[in-house]
């Protein structure tokens, strides 16, 4: 796809697959890009649930980025929330166990270097493990820190505002690491 202005959509990689450390304006871009790309790649059953997935996610982060909340659109955000949730479970229980995924080239071969690491590192010490072969299959996971906080944006924005001066950035420098 053309990138859509300067300040509006950038130019990213052709495999977004297998793109790493991504802004978050990149996680955006994409969203907003990838409806009609996948139209027509899948079969027509699984289709709908990925489009409908990805278009209540569009929504979704469009209306938690406002800048400025009313008693309205907070309601809309909070029932879509809930359909969120819906179709990430439907997605996850229904879509995504009828495909075989796998780890990308580049995580496989990441993979077969730390195991090579590793190998040769414990053949000092005569504890040497088995390798694996081939890809491993990388299946999707709900249960990750930022699908469960989804659920809490909504309160977050009752109690606090507008989302867009709330970043992970300040709870890490809260944290003290030790050095």
């Amino acid at each position: 796809l053309k990138t859509f202005g300067r300040d509006t959509i950038r130019r990213f990689a052709h495999n977004v697959s297998e793109l790493s450390r991504m802004a978050a304006r990149d996680y955006e871009d994409i969203l907003l890009c990838i409806i009609p790309c996948l139209e027509g790649l899948l079969p027509d059953a699984h289709e709908k649930s990925v489009l409908d997935l990805l278009y209540i996610a569009t929504y979704w982060h469009s209306l938690a980025k406002l800048r400025m909340h009313t008693s309205s659109t907070v309601k809309i955000l909070n029932d879509l929330t809930t359909e969120l949730g819906k179709a990430l479970r439907h997605f996850a229980d229904i879509t995504c166990s009828n495909f075989c995924t796998v780890e990308t080239d580049k995580e496989y071969q990441a993979r077969k270097r730390a195991e090579a690491k590793r190998t040769t590192s414990t053949k000092d010490t005569g504890n040497n493990t088995m390798q694996t072969s081939g890809k491993r299959t990388k299946g999707f996971s709900l249960r990750t820190i930022k699908l469960h906080f989804l659920g809490d944006a909504v309160d977050a924005i009752r109690r606090y505002g507008s989302l867009e001066h709330i970043s992970t950035k300040t709870v890490r420098d809260l944290i003290q690491i030790p050095t």
